[in-house]
């Protein structure tokens, strides 16, 4: 009896070790490529189609900026004749990349950062306004975290030029079954995607820390695999069922 009981148990913990870490996504062999990492110092945050834009357009270099805001609309048809303002309205990037703004109609934007698209804005309204003054803001940017909780993600509204230990410190921070050495970030380009490995355990790191996310970036702190205690999780309860049925059947015999 005592074999037959070694020979069930040894069958149980291999059919539970088949669902032991399942919980674990993106996983990668011992010998995968990843991209890698870009430089710091060459990558700002790029609008990317289905962002949200707010927008906003003011004449004369932006003249009256300070009196829009400040004071709000007094002498209503004179602010009118010095600004143009789109004040709360949001504008979506469309699949395409473009979007429809007042008066120029569809204009494409992904691709480019805050900076150059309000320029190429400034330059595409000065056919119609004396010298345009444009302030454009993504609002509505996000990602995907999952701090080392196992299968656990949440959504991250994001801000333009975020890193991604600001991401990771706005999810929470890194949980104690991440690995901070294997901090995964998945980039979409569309026809093709990157995959960077960032080891945020040591002191150098920092600079791969600040490599700044893009939208819909999926960050991926890989957690350290439980297999005993999830082994031992799995296999309790028929073990309990086992030892009961054999001490009910010795019971019987005698």
């Amino acid at each position: 009896m005592k074999r037959s009981f070694w020979l069930i148990f040894l069958a149980l913990v291999v059919i539970s070790s088949c669902t032991v870490n399942n919980d674990l996504m993106f996983r990668t062999p011992v010998d995968y490529e990843f991209d890698e990492i870009p430089q710091v110092d060459s990558i700002e945050y790029r609008i990317s189609p289905y962002d949200r834009v707010r927008f906003s357009l003011f004449t004369n270099d932006g003249y009256r900026l300070v009196d829009v805001i400040g004071q709000g609309q007094q002498g209503g048809g004179n602010n009118n004749a010095q600004s143009i303002r789109q004040f709360g309205l949001t504008y979506l990037v469309e699949r395409d990349g473009l979007v429809k703004l007042p008066t120029l109609g569809r204009v494409n934007l992904a691709g480019l950062t805050v900076i150059e698209a309000e320029k190429k804005l400034e330059d595409l309204y000065s056919e119609f306004y004396k010298k345009p003054f444009v302030q454009l803001t993504v609002v509505n940017n996000r990602v995907i975290v999952s701090t080392g909780a196992g299968g656990a993600a949440q959504v991250v509204n994001i801000v333009d030029n975020m890193t991604v230990i600001e991401v990771l410190a706005r999810a929470g921070g890194i949980r104690d079954r991440g690995n901070a050495s294997k901090v995964k970030v998945i980039r979409d380009f569309g026809s093709r995607k990157e995959v960077y490995n960032l080891d945020l355990s040591r002191i150098d790191g920092v600079n791969q820390g600040d490599l700044i996310v893009q939208a819909n970036d999926v960050i991926y702190v890989q957690p350290n695999p439980e297999i005993a205690r999830e082994v031992l999780r799995d296999i309790t309860p028929i073990l309990t069922l086992i030892t009961t049925t054999i001490t009910f059947i010795a019971v019987l015999n005698r």
